[in-house]
């Protein structure tokens, strides 16, 4: 077992009209040093990307389900935006993005020549509660709810271990940001290609509002299992990408250019998954439900 942790930070130097916007990396140099002019637009970014690089791979199972024969394992994504001090002034940048993908986190899942591919359990959004809104019920009521759950728990594991881990499960549910209430969308998730590494993305699309009242430090979740034959020694990569909309012109428009953010220490995993567990592979025996 091997946790690994990529993070990268970066100046952002931010210009545009609001309806077009640019952005590019302030160039690590003696100029850093000197202080920005005022008016001049700037963030900094940090992300970072955190999971098990040397995985089991384990067999495809018929069906959905989550349990001890379907090794997975969970992947953490950190991205924080703060304003970087011009001219004694500081930038109301969450003003400025816009509303709707306003903040975009892409995770590559980039299978390459491994001879490995992956199942997607979950994706979730986290943050702290409460939010700087007033707290809905649940969050009025998390302590009580969870440690209802988790006396619900102990008392199913003897009967069922999938019951159990559901109830502990349920009970974390007030560390998830919702996607939305109300008919207001808060964040989705979207699932495409990348034309240029010819792989799979999964998207994390947030609104202003997230960050507006959860804080511009977004914690995200991705839940992985790992099928195939590994094809020694060409691993499976998983690339963190964090984009932000200021072109108010069109909602799939980012900065700052992903070449940018790639061209040197990227954040990525290289995942090198191992043999099947034979205890995965052993004919599954009768569970109490």
């Amino acid at each position: 077992m091997s946790v690994v942790i990529s993070q990268k930070t970066v100046d952002i130097v931010v210009t545009g009209d609001g309806k077009k916007a640019s952005g590019r990396i302030r160039k690590k140099d003696s100029r850093n040093d000197e202080p920005l002019s005022e008016g001049t637009k700037a963030l900094r970014l940090h992300f970072s990307l955190l999971g098990e690089t040397e995985p089991a791979l384990s067999p495809l199972q018929t069906g959905y389900t989550f349990d001890e024969r379907s090794p997975a394992y969970r992947f953490d994504w950190i991205v924080g935006v703060a304003p970087l001090e011009a001219g004694g002034k500081w930038w109301d940048w969450l003003a400025e993005i816009r509303e709707n993908r306003a903040l975009a986190v892409q995770l590559l899942i980039d299978g390459g020549d491994s001879g490995c591919t992956v199942s997607e359990f979950s994706a979730n959004l986290l943050g702290l509660q409460p939010s700087r809104d007033l707290a809905s019920w649940l969050e009025r009521n998390a302590d009580m709810v969870g440690k209802s759950l988790h006396e619900a728990a102990d008392k199913a594991s003897p009967m069922s271990t999938r019951a159990a881990n559901i109830l502990n499960a349920s009970a974390l549910m007030s560390n998830f940001i919702g996607s939305g209430e109300r008919g207001a969308k808060h964040w989705f998730i979207y699932r495409c290609l990348d034309e240029k590494r010819k792989c799979a993305v999964v998207e994390w699309n947030i609104h202003r509002t997230v960050l507006e009242q959860y804080g511009p430090l977004l914690r995200g979740s991705l839940v992985l299992s790992f099928h195939g034959t590994w094809n020694r020694p060409k691993p499976i990569t998983l690339l963190l990408r964090p984009r932000l909309g200021f072109s108010r012109a069109s909602e799939i428009d980012y900065l700052p250019p992903e070449e940018e953010l790639e061209g040197e220490n990227p954040v990525a995993l290289n995942i090198q998954p191992g043999k099947a567990d034979p205890s995965l592979l052993a004919p599954r025996n009768s569970e109490p439900q």
